[in-house]
This record gives structure tokens, C-alpha cells and sequence, in this order.
């Protein structure tokens, strides 16, 4: 019988090259898949094969009748393989139950296969199966339907898995597999029934394209109704961490209040006690409250970068400034513990840069004071240097070495990790809550850099980084801040008022009474005259009649809050004190906050726990001038 139409393979092939280039494109790798590719390379085969001898009888050449057998003989051999790589995807599929891991069957799968493609390559020296006339025609030999058993042989054993997996596989899959059989078993059939038809490969490439639809494609059926609840959940966990967030601090204004009294009331003691036991009392519980104050930061700290709040905000600077700061928020804390404190600024530094400056100094502040929490005896010393990255920037590069505890090798990354209390320390070898250095390296990833540690146990650490800034003014530092800062001392020295001011009055406005008494109490020897007001109001009342050099106004109060407070007074109809300064004091986090104090009209801020240094260094700034005293 003559073969006239090569359409269905033409189909077939096409139906193969889609679902190929569909797998590559939109199926990621998994082993499946890849059994999948071989069986349409298996399938692109077959068709080509039997494409090429169909045009061979169509086309009016002087070729042997040999040339379409070969032809044929490799369409049915790469059929057999088609069929093998088919159960071999199926047991792919099923893999999961061991009891279906069975080495008989593989060779079972391996002989059949091997038998069917030494009887097709047979066929081409012998015709066997099926031959060609030199009339062009095609004729079935008696031995053909060994062919269509062998593999369907195969497409059986294939089911047979399917069926016996059915209870720990997807009913999907399960009816997937079945009808992608059903369908290449319908081809097989119909062929072998009317041979010159040809449709086993058409069907067998549309079962593969059910493969491809059915397993290989993800169920999308329930995306939408998945998406909702992804989106509701999303909704959920944003609104829990934003109550989370607000509950933090809220909590953190909260602690620091009763904080700022304790601190405050015990520093009192420690200027007016002359007994060397309470004196040492008193030291201690400085000591706990910074902890516990070190410890409330950590924990708001660790809070904002969870919430995904943490922004960097570039903007200009000056570095002496910085380094002065710096110093005067640490040098007090290493002497308390009668360490000294070297900061080493590299004179070529730019004095004015642009970057995260707020984000910079709290990054060096955890740092130093790790570095002081664990170290016991020696000191710190910080190095600054600078190189030139190009014309508009430098970079930076930031070395903390302490003469603390050190770590351990296998410690290093541990350091790291939030809340973890480093093997084989004692409660004596540091406080911290863990948080500081996770946060450090946090913001300095968010930042472009990361920090590098160095450390020998009993003998001490390094911690450095690098940070690109942009370079704003050229010109070196020409500040105090770029000479080498060393201090050293007695863990306390006798306290001693900065500055008088017996005719200045201030205002203070505060919900909570302790801090009243506090201020009261740190400002005692100044002879500074301070009127009180618990609320807002009270205080509007009190700037109605009296002018006031200077008002402090607690940020958060009930009914009226600070910035409220502030217009209120400002806009009195008596305009007393439409020119004193006023100063914002706050719980908050004034290293984030401080820039939107002053943007809404305070005249500066002042953070919570009240510290001696800083309350006095803000009254000397704002009080009148011909009102102050200094003390030599």
C-alpha cells in the first residue's frame, strides 16, 4: 500500500516542538522534567525518521527500497526508546514509594527494549516486520506484530506503576498518566489496524502534550483563592507588625521614663554621698540601668530593622562634629570603668561629606560600647583613616581595638546572631543583649559595606569596616576633633558643676513627676530658678504670665503632646515667650527623630535618660550669655 501523506507526522513534529519549547521556557528543572525533554527528543526523532522516508516514497527519486526500510527501521527503534524513557518518566513520577524501587523491573525494561531494537536493526539487513516494494509500496510481513507488543509492553508496564501508586500520588497525576497512555495505546491500535494511516506518532505526541498540561504545568485552578489568602495574610502580618512596632515604642518611652528617674536620682547620690559603701551602691545600680538602657536600645533597634523601617538618609555633614560627638557620648562611659579611649582621626579627612551620618554614628556607638562592655582592663582605640576612591568620593575605613575578652575562632559568626550568648562566657565577660552587632552589620549591608572581625581570645578584638562618602568640601579637617583624643582617668571624678545662673528661669513640662524632681535635683547647685507644669496646659497657663529663658517640653503627653504644647505657647496671645527657646525632650530614638524636632519648631532636643553633660551643655547654648557663669 502507497504512502501519499506526510501530514501527520508534520503534525506530530509540531506538536513535539511546541511542548519542548513550552518545558524549556515555563517548567523549572526538576527530574521529571528532564525525562520528559528526553521523551520529545525520543518523539522528534520517530517523526523525522518517518517523515524522511515518506518523502523519500513521494518524491520520484531512483533510490533502493533499503534506504526507506533503514529509514523506517530508526523510526521504530527511536519509537521503542520513546516508549522506554516513557515508563522511565513514570517511575519517575512514583518514585517516592521505595517499594516501586525495584532492580528486576529496570532490567525487565532494559531487556525488552534492547530485543525490540536488535529485531528493528535486524529488519534493515532482513526485512522481518514490514518492507517496501520497488512499486513504492508498503507491505506488513507476518512477524510485524511483534512490534506494536513489544512496546506496547512498555506503555503497560508504565500503567502498571500508575495504577499501583495511585494511593500516594495526585488523583491529577494519576488520571494523567492513565489518559496519556490510554491515548498512546489508541495510536498503537488504530496503526496496527490500518497501517497505512500512520497516526501512533500523532497520538503519542498529543499524549505528550497531556504530560506537559496535566503534570508538568502547575494546577492553577485554585491561584486566585491561594493569592487572596497570600494577600489577606500579608495584610495580617503587616498590621501584627505594626501594632508589634507601636507596642515596642510605646514601651520603649515607657522604660526610659522610670529610667531617667532612676539614673537621675541616683546620680545624685553619687555627687552628695560621702560614704564609700553607698557610693559603691550607687555605681552599681548606674551600671545595671545603662544596661538595661543598652539593652531597651538594642531591642528598638532590632525592631526597626525587622519591620523593614530601616531607610538611609544621605545627607551633608561635618566630620569633626561627628568625632566629637562621639567622644563626649563615650568617653564617660569608658571611664567609669577607668578605661581609656582613643579616637585617631586621619587629618586628610574631608571635613564635609555627604551620607547616612545618623546611621554612621550609631553603627560606631555599638561598636565602642561592645567594646567597652567586654573589657575589663587597657582600653579602646579607634583609627579613622582615609583613601581616595575618585574625584568626588573617599573611603573611610573605621578599626575598633579593644584589649577586651576576645572570641574564639569557632565564635566569630556567632557574634552575629541575635539574642546568642557566645559558649564558655561567664555572666562576668560582658552585658549586652546580643542584638548590637546583628543591627551593626544589618545597616552596614544596607549601607554597601560589611564588618570584618579580628580577634585573639584573652587578648582582644578588631572591628573594622569600610564606607564610601561623598566628598562635599576638599578641604582637610582644620578642628580639634582631627587631633588624637585620649581619655583617661579615674573611673569617677568628683562631680562639678559646669556653670551658674542664678537669674535665668526655665519652664519644665513633664507628665511624669519623677522627672521634675530630677531635673530639679541635677540642676540644684546652678541656682537656675525652675517652674514645673504636669501637662500641656498647665504649662500655656504658666508661659502666660511669666517669660521663661528657656522651656523644656516633654515630646509625649497626654492631651496636648510636645509639639502642641510648643505652638500653644508661641502663639499666646501675650507672646511672653514667642522668642524662648524650647527644647523637646524625648524617649525616642533622637539619633533617627532629631532632625524632625527641629523641622517642626523646637529649638533643639533633648534624649531620655536626662544626662548631666548634655543638660548643661544645652542650657550654656540657649540660656542668655550675660546669665551664665562658667566655672573654671
Amino acid at each position: 500500500m502507497n504512502i501519499f501523506n506526510p501530514d501527520f507526522d508534520i503534525a506530530a513534529l509540531l506538536i513535539v516542538a511546541i511542548a519542548g519549547l513550552y518545558s524549556r521556557k515555563r517548567c523549572r528543572s526538576t527530574p521529571s522534567i528532564r525525562f520528559y525533554r528526553w521523551l520529545l527528543i525520543g518523539l522528534a526523532l520517530s517523526s523525522i525518521f518517518r517523515l524522511l522516508a515518506s518523502l523519500v516514497i513521494i518524491v520520484p527519486l531512483d533510490v533502493p527500497m533499503a534506504l526507506p526500510r533503514f529509514l523506517f527501521s530508526m523510526h521504530y527503534v527511536a519509537a521503542a526508546a520513546s516508549a522506554l524513557i516513557f515508563a522511565a518518566y513514570i517511575k519517575i513520577i512514583v518514585n517516592g514509594n521505595e517499594a516501586l524501587k525495584s532492580e528486576n523491573r529496570s532490567v525487565f525494561l532494559a531487556a525488552v527494549s534492547t530485543l525490540l531494537g536488535c529485531l528493528l536493526l535486524y529488519n534493515m539487513i532482513s526485512p522481518t516486520f514490514f518492507d517496501f516494494t520497488e512499486e513504492r509500496g508498503y507491505i506488513t510481513l507476518p512477524a510485524y506484530s511483534i512490534c506494536p507488543l513489544l512496546l506496547t509492553m512498555l506503555i503497560m508496564y508504565g500503567i502498571l506503576l500508575a495504577y499501583r501508586a495511585r494511593l500516594i500520588i495526585e488523583e491529577r497525576t494519576f488520571f494523567s498518566l492513565a489518559l496519556a497512555s490510554g491515548i498512546t495505546m489508541g495510536g498503537i491500535a488504530m496503526e496496527t489496524v490500518f497501517p497505512y494511516k500512520y497516526a501512533a506518532l500523532l497520538f503519542t505526541a498529543a499524549s505528550a502534550l497531556s504530560l506537559l498540561l496535566f503534570i508538568e504545568i502547575p494546577d492553577f485552578s485554585g491561584y486566585d483563592a491561594a493569592m487572596q489568602a497570600l494577600q489577606k495574610e500579608k495584610a495580617e502580618n503587616e498590621r501584627i507588625s505594626v501594632t508589634t512596632t507601636s507596642f515596642i515604642n510605646g514601651m520603649g518611652h515607657e522604660i526610659r521614663t522610670p529610667v531617667t528617674s532612676i539614673l537621675g536620682l541616683n546620680e545624685m547620690v553619687l555627687r552628695e554621698t560621702t560614704d564609700p559603701n553607698i557610693a559603691s551602691y550607687a555605681r552599681d545600680i548606674k551600671s545595671s540601668a545603662d544596661a538595661l538602657l543598652g539593652l531597651l536600645n538594642d531591642i528598638l533597634d532590632f525592631s526597626e530593622a525587622l519591620s523593614g523601617d530601616m531607610e538611609i538618609k544621605n545627607s551633608e555633614y561635618e566630620f569633626p562634629s561627628l568625632i566629637n560627638d562621639l567622644r563626649n557620648l563615650m568617653s564617660l562611659k569608658a571611664l567609669d570603668k577607668g578605661l581609656y579611649l582613643v579616637i585617631r582621626p586621619d587629618a586628610s579627612i574631608p571635613q564635609i561629606m555627604k551620607g547616612d551620618h545618623v546611621r554612621l554614628k550609631q553603627i560606631l556607638v555599638s561598636i565602642l560600647s561592645n567594646s567597652v562592655n567586654f573589657t575589663e582592663k587597657g582600653g579602646i582605640t579607634l583609627t579613622v583613616s582615609c583613601s581616595r576612591a575618585d574625584a568626588n568620593h573617599v573611603d573611610l575605613r573605621f578599626d575598633c581595638k579593644d584589649t577586651g575578652a576576645g572570641i574564639r575562632t569557632e565564635d566569630r559568626e556567632k557574634v552575629f546572631i541575635p539574642f546568642m550568648k557566645l559558649s564558655g562566657d561567664s555572666e562576668e565577660d560582658g552585658e549586652g543583649s546580643g542584638i548590637g552587632m546583628s543591627y551593626v552589620r544589618n545597616m552596614l549591608l544596607a549601607m554597601g559595606s560589611d564588618i570584618e572581625i579580628q580577634s585573639i581570645y584573652g587578648v582582644g578584638s578588631i572591628c573594622s569596616f569600610t564606607l564610601r562618602q561623598e566628598v562635599v568640601s576638599g578641604a582637610d579637617i582644620t578642628h580639634p576633633a582631627a587631633e588624637e583624643s585620649d581619655s583617661r582617668g579615674p573611673a569617677r571624678q568628683l562631680y562639678r558643676c559646669k556653670f551658674t545662673a542664678p537669674k535665668a528661669r526655665i519652664l519644665v513640662v513633664d507628665d511624669a513627676p519623677s522627672t521634675l524632681k530630677v531635673f530639679r535635683e541635677l540642676l540644684k547647685q546652678t541656682g537656675i530658678r525652675i517652674d514645673t507644669a504636669a501637662s500641656g496646659a498647665e504649662a500655656v497657663g504658666l508661659a502666660a504670665k511669666e517669660t521663661y529663658h528657656t522651656i523644656f517640653v516633654d515630646q509625649l503627653m497626654p492631651e496636648m503632646d510636645g509639639i502642641e504644647t510648643m505652638q500653644a505657647i508661641r502663639d499666646e496671645e501675650n507672646a511672653l515667650n514667642i522668642g524662648s527657646p524650647i527644647i523637646a525632650m524625648t524617649a525616642a530614638d533622637v539619633q533617627d527623630n532629631g532632625d524632625n524636632y527641629i523641622y517642626s519648631g523646637f529649638n533643639g532636643f533633648l534624649a531620655k535618660p536626662l544626662k548631666p553633660e548634655q543638660l548643661e551643655n544645652i542650657l550654656i547654648h540657649n540660656l542668655p550669655q550675660e546669665l551664665v557663669t562658667l566655672q573654671k
